[in-house]
């Protein structure tokens, strides 16, 4: 299934009063593949294939992950560049990645990586802070028409191409 996570809810591991995915779809006997922090929003893939979960977290698979970025501030005109190049998060130099700005405080970004906060980490490394970061696509599964909290199912052409990207057909 592809569903689309608001704001707030948890994707894994919930505390105290907190609302996981897993309470939405508790007795459908699936779970969701990968995280997306308590304020991000956007595509999660929820399945029961746990070879599709391995296939699509594997860090040498570069699986392509695309998110529409909001910052507080304007976006200054070296941003994309220095983002396109890799950005030291603590040491760590994440790797090259596809990023385009779309208006002066939005940019949209494309990662083949999925290092804890990156993207939040990226930006304050470069002065920015995320005002909102939301999911759009996960390899050839798009968020499309989905509103907050809705899913659908993935089936048809689309479901083939995701499983032969994988590996899996």
């Amino acid at each position: 299934f592809a569903y689309y996570k608001p704001r707030g809810i948890i994707t894994h591991s919930p505390g105290k009063g907190e609302k996981s995915i897993a309470d939405i779809f508790e007795n459908k006997g699936i779970f969701p593949v990968g995280r997306l922090d308590k304020d991000s929003e956007g595509l999660i893939i929820l399945t029961d294939d746990g070879r599709a979960v391995k296939k699509l977290l594997s860090p040498e698979c570069e699986r392509e992950k695309e998110y529409i970025v909001k910052v507080k501030t304007p976006l200054n005109s070296r941003f994309i560049k220095i983002i396109r190049g890799g950005v030291n998060i603590e040491g760590y130099l994440t790797k090259k990645c596809r990023a385009d700005k779309i208006g002066d405080f939005t940019f949209k970004i494309i990662l083949t990586e999925g290092k804890k906060h990156q993207i939040r980490r990226m930006c304050a490394a470069l002065g920015y802070t995320v005002a909102g970061l939301k999911r759009t696509r996960v390899m050839n599964i798009r968020l499309e028409n989905l509103k907050p909290g809705q899913s659908r199912e993935i089936k048809g052409e689309e479901l083939e191409t995701f499983l032969r990207e994988l590996g899996l057909k």
